[in-house]
């Protein structure tokens, strides 16, 4: 959610979900960003990303080089959370 957030308020600055500075509220860890993978992986919208290497990158179809945090992907998280947690 803090991705989102922070892409939304800075238009013209966005980063995308692995390169949140550390100490930012939207980093994520290695292991954290192969966890978003794998829920992203297992679920619904897994159609919609091209998945990269095991190292946990998720690249969005044709934006190779900037994949962003969706809407789609946080509703997705947080419903996995709610339901699994």
């Amino acid at each position: 959610m803090a991705q989102l957030t922070h892409n939304n308020e800075n238009p013209g600055h966005t980063l995308t979900y692995n390169n949140f500075p550390i100490g930012h509220p939207g980093h994520l860890t290695l292991q954290n960003q192969s966890t978003l993978v794998n829920i992203v992986r297992s679920s619904p919208i897994a159609g919609n990303y091209r998945f990269g290497s095991t190292i946990g990158r998720i690249y969005i179809k044709n934006t190779y080089r900037y994949p962003y945090t969706s809407p789609e992907m946080v509703g997705v998280v947080t419903t996995r959370e709610l339901f699994f947690s």
